[in-house]
């Protein structure tokens, strides 16, 4: 009977901690890909000054 109670709550946890990680990972994903695209807009802007 404890067990039953408790199962809903455990799941309800679960399901929230799930939640919180995929936006973790989501952000982290953005924050990834903005750090890609940055370095490469600077090392595309750095090659024009190797050339000259």
């Amino acid at each position: 009977m404890l067990l039953n109670n408790a199962l809903p709550r455990i799941i309800a946890a679960k399901n929230r901690f799930a939640g919180t990680l995929t936006i973790v990972l989501q952000i982290l994903g953005w924050l990834l890909v903005f750090e890609y695209v940055e370095e490469a807009a600077s090392s595309s802007s750095q090659v024009p000054v190797e050339l000259c």
